[in-house]
């Protein structure tokens, strides 16, 4: 429906199969999807946002599937923890969801290969200067945006060795920080469409070992930073540079060239 919740404190427990949300905007402290028993599935309807301000939990063996809703993850007591976690066996299917995390303290990111989080569009936009961690593992989403444009967020994904699979667009907003893994293992963009990559920091961050496949044109917003680039040989892969300057900040031959 259209009406509004707004809760300040306890945990709203979502349990069985069915349908949840509505046109209104919706204010939870913590929200829980399953009670960690049976195997059921949530959809969400409507478009009006969902706030949580502490935890949102997936049961085991629960599905989500967030919708085209906005869900704003705000963390708001401040503690060093993810704000999102998904249970073993859990589902997380958010393609053409929204999810904004804006905690000020620092907050562990949930990944693909560590929770099976699988974001459509991700914002990490606190109001402070903070460190966030990547999980460990491959950080999916389709749309990722890394700061606000003002505050110094940090996106460590070196201490747990992560990396990100893109299918839309990246950008990285002035003043953010990106650490990069310093293994070798390749992050991805991919989609078989246009994918464009800005990063707006003053000093450009080093986005890894960056490799192009399933037919997908790059194109540059502003000048990049990478340690390497793969450009797959597969038919439809490009890289647009559009005026900007590539910097290849690896080196080696044969196979270690950048």
């Amino acid at each position: 429906g259209a009406g509004t919740i707004n809760m300040t404190g306890g945990t709203f427990l979502v349990d069985g199969a069915g349908n949840f949300g509505g046109a209104g905007a919706w204010v939870f402290d913590s929200l829980t999807f399953g009670n960690g028993s049976g195997v059921a599935a949530t959809t969400t309807a409507g478009t009006g946002s969902i706030t949580v301000n502490e935890t949102l939990t997936i049961a085991t063996a629960q599905t989500l599937n967030p919708g085209v809703k906005t869900w704003i993850l705000t963390d708001s007591d401040g503690c060093p923890c993810s704000p999102l976690i998904n249970g073993s066996g859990g589902n997380f299917n958010a393609a053409g969801s929204t999810f904004i995390f804006n905690s000020t303290a620092a907050t562990t990111i949930p990944t693909g290969n560590s929770h099976m989080v699988y974001f459509g569009n991700l914002t990490l936009s606190p109001a402070a200067t903070v460190t966030y961690t990547l999980a460990g593992g491959y950080l999916s989403a389709a749309n990722w945006v890394i700061g606000d444009g003002s505050n110094a967020l940090t996106v460590d994904a070196n201490t747990l060795d992560s990396v990100f699979d893109v299918s839309g667009n990246l950008t990285i907003q002035a003043n953010a920080t990106y650490l990069k893994s310093s293994s070798t293992t390749q992050s991805y963009i991919r989609s078989g469409g246009t994918q464009i990559v800005t990063d707006n920091t003053a000093s450009k961050q080093d986005l890894g070992i960056v490799h192009v496949t399933i037919g997908t044109t790059v194109q540059m917003g502003s000048s990049l930073n990478v340690t390497k680039l793969e450009v797959a040989s597969d038919v439809g892969n490009s890289l647009d540079l559009n005026g900007h300057t590539l910097t290849l900040l690896g080196s080696g031959t044969g196979a270690s060239m950048p």
